[in-house]
């Protein structure tokens, strides 16, 4: 769940927009084949996108996002 976090955390930084994240991990816990091969390794995608839509989560992953756009518009 912390590689996760911090997953978004570095992508929001680099420019590519967090919001679309959540869903991605929903859509990958109804792949069955995808769900039964992470399984082992990592938590159930529904709870992942759980974690990571959360409000806090999300604006301070939004902030740094913004940051990042608004760097590569000056540049």
């Amino acid at each position: 769940m912390e590689a996760d976090y911090i997953g978004l955390l570095l992508m929001a930084s680099a420019g590519y927009d967090p919001r679309p994240v959540p869903k991605i991990y929903e859509n990958i816990e109804k792949d069955a084949k995808f769900a039964e091969y992470v399984s082992p390794h990592h938590p159930p995608g529904g709870k992942r996108a759980e974690a990571l839509a959360r409000p806090e989560i999300m604006e301070e992953t939004l902030i740094l996002y913004n940051d990042a756009c608004a760097r590569h518009e000056v540049e």
